[in-house]
Order: C-alpha cells, then structure tokens, then sequence
C-alpha cells in the first residue's frame, strides 16, 4: 500500500524539520523564481506561459509586478506536474520518509535529478535575485534553502544506502569527481566523494542534529560515539558505523517503495516518455495485488488485458505496451489503478504519439547524416 502522507512534521522516527505540505509551498516559490528571473530575457507573457495559466488570464496578470506567487496566481497545481517539482517532492519522500516514489525517474546518477540539483543550488547562489531585487528575498530565499536541503538529504540518503549519489557537493564543479557523475566507467556510475562514507554534513542531515554535534559524537570517549576516520583529510563515518548509529538513535527510518499521485494527480500528469508512463502503470497495478489482482504479476495483468483485446504480445516489452495503442485495453487499466479514464486515455494517447514522432525526428536527423 502506499505510505501515508506526511503532512505534519516530526511525524514518526526521523526527525523532519518541515512537512510535505509546507514543502509544497517552498516548491512554488522555487518555481515564481525561476519564471521570474525568465522575464529577463524573455516577454512576461511568455514567462507566464510557464506558469500553467489560461490563454485569457495571462494578459491581465502580465501587467502587474511580481513579488510573490499570488502576483501570477501561481499555486502547487499548476506546477506540480513540472520535472523539477515531481524530481524534489521525489527527493523530500527519498530522504526524510525513505519512500522510493517509483512514478518518476529513478534517483541516482545519469538522469534529470542531476540537472534538478544543480539548478537548484545555482539558484539558491542566485546573483540574479540578489542584485535586482525583483521579488520579496525574505520569503523566496529560506524556501530556495530548504529545496537545497533536501537535494542534500536525498544525496545523504543514497551514499547512506550504498547506492551511487546523482549529485555531489564535496567537490568543485571542475573536479574529474565531479563529471565523473555524468558519465558511466566500465558501465558503473563511481560513487564520488568520499566513498561508501558520509561527510560530517551528511551525518548531520541524516540525524536531523547540528555539525557541530556530530562532531562531538566523533569523540571515542564520549557515550554513544560515532566511529570516523580520515579521508581526503576529511573526517567521514563508514556506511556501516553510519547507519548502525543512526538505528541506535531510533533516527533511521528503512526504505519503502510509493507513487506519488492520487488517481486524479495522475490523470492530469504529462508523461515525458513511455518508460515513465510504464514505471507509474506498473507500480500502481502492484500496490493492488494483495486486494483486486490476487496471484498475478502487473505484467501478468497488461498481457491478459492486451489478449482480451485481440492482442498477443511477445517478448515481456511489447506487453507492457500493447494496451497502451488499444482504447478499450487503456480504459480497463484506467480502472483498475484509480484514474479518471477519459483524461488517462488523452494522456497515453498524447505519449504515444509524442514517441512516434521523437522516433521520426530521430530516423530524419540519421538520415539526413548519411552522404547523397
């Protein structure tokens, strides 16, 4: 089943600093930043296409300053379908609630977190909002911060579960570490850094304690003591020592797998491509199992539906897509994961055709290569 919402903070064992609610309200100040500083090299009105808004509100809204979100009438729902926000809210879940929100890209090395990150501190460094002033600092500034702390906590989480993290913050951008995080070796992601060890800073965001704390728990002497060492002349606590610590504490919380969407959320969410659209399908049919689809796998439940519909697939890929070209096949999923089906059907429809048609451009760039 899916994990509850954490809606109130310092819920449960790990000690969360800010709700999922009040993060939501940092996102849509993250997003009124971005399209903000949009304005400056582009109309407001195309700014403000950014935003979600109608056609016939975007006129009456372009002529006013902006300052806050309400200046453009920017809410969580109208950006909560945005790469960016759906990566961060994947992040919050990751770090502080241990969810692996299956419906997006997974978190890790060589995809679009990498860029959401670096996004994200670049504006929380913004020279941008600092010189011009154009909107109010003392709000947008703490909720660029705490976006900046959960793309921190969720790197933290990663290296804690000895997976490879998808950004790295101790290093310079220039460093061979640092690109080493876009590219694969021998088809491995490095996991950068230190290691399979946490930075005192990582310590501190995993247990929700100051550095400065940390730091002392690294006394041996002292009761309940973090075992470190030194690499790099960095002080940093083996993956072991860290999370054996952190369960002493009760400040570790074991991870569980989650979509984030209700029915309608995904029903009106714009897959960026066919794997997407497949990885939210699947894990949706999945948490049903144990109360509508008893003994079958999702896959097992996409080949029947796509058979029932005049449809054989093959190999284990073309059953997991055979539906999504068969309207009466799409509805019956729309059904069995909780969806609205008309809007669900304009959405497979929109992602098909928009693979086809990224499919075309590519075979027309290869084509247009190869010498007359």
């Amino acid at each position: 089943m899916q994990a509850p919402d954490n809606t109130a903070a310092n819920t449960g064992r790990f000690p969360v600093p800010f709700s999922l609610e009040e993060f939501r309200d940092d996102l849509v100040w993250l997003c009124f930043a971005y399209i903000d500083a949009t304005t400056a090299f582009a109309s407001q009105a195309a700014a403000l296409a950014l935003s979600g808004l109608p056609p016939d509100e975007i006129d009456a809204v372009s002529r006013r300053a902006f300052e806050s979100p309400a200046d453009m009438n920017l809410t969580y729902q109208r950006v909560a379908s945005w790469h960016l926000v759906r990566s961060l809210v994947s992040m919050y879940r990751f770090g502080f609630l241990g969810q692996k929100d299956t419906s997006v890209e997974e978190l890790g090395p060589g995809g679009y977190h990498i860029a959401v990150a670096a996004l994200v501190r670049d504006m929380e460094r913004s020279s941008y909002q600092r010189f011009t002033q154009r909107i109010d600092a003392s709000k947008a500034a703490p909720s660029i911060a705490r976006c900046l702390h959960v793309v921190e906590l969720a790197n933290a989480r990663l290296t804690l579960e000895g997976l490879p993290r998808f950004f790295n913050f101790d290093v310079k951008d220039d460093s061979p570490d640092f690109e080493a995080l876009v590219d694969q070796v021998d088809g491995e992601y490095p996991q950068g850094g230190y290691g399979a060890a946490l930075t005192v800073r990582q310590m501190a965001l995993l247990s929700g304690l100051e550095e400065q704390s940390i730091r002392t728990f690294s006394n041996p002497a002292r009761p309940n003591s973090i075992a470190t060492e030194q690499r790099k002349g960095r002080i940093v606590v083996r993956i072991e020592d860290a999370k054996s610590w952190l369960v002493a504490r009760n400040r570790y919380v074991p991870l569980s797998e989650s979509v984030d969407d209700t029915g309608a959320e995904l029903a009106r969410r714009a897959f960026v491509s066919l794997q997407e659209l497949e990885n939210v399908v699947m894990a949706r049919l999945g948490q049903r199992h144990a109360e509508a689809l008893p003994g079958q796998t999702s896959l097992q439940v996409l080949r029947e539906l796509a058979a029932q519909h005049g449809t054989t697939p093959g190999d284990d890929a073309s059953a997991r897509r055979a539906w999504m070209t068969l309207p009466g096949c799409v509805r019956e999923v729309a059904d069995l994961i909780h969806v609205p089906a008309d809007l669900f059907a304009l959405r497979v429809s929109e992602v098909v055709f928009t693979d086809a048609l990224q499919s075309v451009r590519r075979n027309i760039d290869m084509l247009s290569k190869v010498p007359a």
